[in-house]
């Protein structure tokens, strides 16, 4: 009777769209039609629109995209346009009539009383009225959904993903809805980045860094509320708050054939202005592991330590030679740095003159995967060598040494420990470059 009266176009009240689609399922929020956002046509194209470029991500051509380029950048967000022309995907899933001819007989649960074919599910966005549509969502992609697969390829920037190391971890999504779908704010799981690439149709994307202070704003990261309504009644508080300089906002229409990329931890919400179709990969590149791992071990520690730790000292290790250096480096600083040393604590200066020396300097690690387990003491090394900076003689720096005759003779120490020297570059290796 539901799909029926789909059809057939629901019902009117004095020519006016009462409920052009009658409830599907029991969800309160994907049925309510309290804020008749439907009607408010003007205020949805209104969304359309580009923001000024300065308050944009940075835009590349996916094909101009440089290795250089994506390291310097890959802790912003960016969008990468004509992203798709490889793609089957950008022919099949360009519109309606194309994504239904191909795949319209695709079924999937939308909600545990909701089950709807693609074609059926294409008719009932163009008619509901809800506030909060459905949103066909599909993880994974399996069964006979997995013929989506053969339609696009991983763009090459975003191979080297972590995640795929470990069974079962894969975030890659299937997304399509009409007008009025999408997420109100959030930050993906396990501290994972992201790419989304539009097909078909066009987003309204705002994107926060990871520290912003969103409760003094009243836009907690809340799932449950309809994307409409975020965006109608949170972000005109987040946009007054970016004016005034008390807040850091992104926002951008994407386009099909452009891909968002959205960096670990950044905050964003999402909505549909008219029929699209996506898809998507949460990821943890290589390149970021080591400097994330500080918040994994806080965030998730079961999951860093149990799990993404072994199979990277397993099947990675150069990258997980690099994460020991990270690691290494931060416990030297929290033990070098007590926490009623104010003068060292503010300055920060010695960590940053470490840091800068393994930028430049060579790093020894040996170049075998058998040989990197000679490595992995690295941390405690560094930490022994902190906790005798007091009693270290003072030794000659390759470089200009901080001021501080203790950070001085700690940095000096640590050189020593992880084999950094001015001259000596036969240990830097092409994959493990620090």
């Amino acid at each position: 009777e539901t799909r029926a009266a789909i059809a057939a176009g629901g019902r009117c009240l004095n020519g006016r769209p009462l409920a052009m689609a009658p409830d599907l399922g029991a969800s309160r929020l994907h049925n309510s039609r309290a804020r008749d956002f439907a009607s408010q046509s003007r205020w949805l194209a209104s969304l359309a629109h580009q923001p000024p470029e300065e308050d944009q991500p940075k835009r590349a051509r996916m094909a101009d995209v440089t290795e250089e380029w994506w390291a310097a950048r890959q802790h912003l967000p960016a969008v990468f346009t004509d992203s798709t022309d490889s793609w089957r995907a950008a022919e099949r899933w360009s519109s309606v009539e194309a994504i239904t001819s191909h795949y319209g007989h695709l079924v999937l649960d939308l909600a545990e009383d909701v089950r709807l074919t693609l074609g059926e599910y294409a008719a009932y966005a163009a008619r509901t009225g809800a506030d909060c549509p459905y949103y066909w969502f599909d993880r994974g992609l399996k069964g006979e959904r997995a013929a989506l697969r053969d339609d696009y390829s991983v763009h090459s920037i975003f191979e080297d993903d972590l995640l795929g190391l470990i069974p079962g971890a894969g975030m890659r999504y299937f997304i399509c809805g009409g007008p009025r779908t999408g997420t109100a704010l959030h930050a993906d799981p396990l501290l994972t980045g992201a790419w989304n690439t539009c097909l078909a149709g066009h987003k309204r994307w705002v994107l926060l860094p990871p520290d912003s202070p969103l409760e003094r704003f009243g836009s907690a990261a809340r799932r449950a509320q309809m994307p409409c309504a975020w965006f109608q009644d949170v972000l005109p508080h987040l946009r007054a708050a970016a004016a005034n300089g008390d807040l850091s906002c992104m926002e951008v229409v994407q386009g099909p054939g452009d891909t968002i990329y959205v960096p670990s931890g950044w905050h964003h919400a999402v909505l549909n202005l008219d029929w699209s179709v996506a898809i998507t990969h949460n990821m943890i590149h290589a390149r970021s592991l080591p400097d994330l791992w500080p918040r994994f071990m806080a965030a998730y520690p079961v999951f860093a330590a149990a799990v993404l730790e072994p199979q990277v000292r397993a099947e990675r290790p150069e990258v997980h030679a690099r994460l020991q250096l990270a690691a290494g480096i931060e416990a030297f600083r929290a033990a070098l740095v007590p926490p009623d040393d104010s003068e060292l604590r503010d300055s920060d200066h010695v960590c940053q003159q470490l840091v800068r020396a393994v930028d430049q300097r060579a790093c020894a690690l040996p170049a075998t995967k058998a040989d990197v387990r000679g490595s992995y003491s690295l941390g405690e090394r560094l930490v022994a060598v902190a906790r005798a900076i007091r009693q270290s003689p003072a030794h000659q720096l390759p470089f200009t040494p901080p001021a501080d005759v203790r950070g001085a003779r700690a940095l000096s120490a640590a050189l020593a420990v992880v084999g950094l020297r001015a001259n000596d570059t036969a240990g830097m290796l092409e994959e493990s470059q620090v």
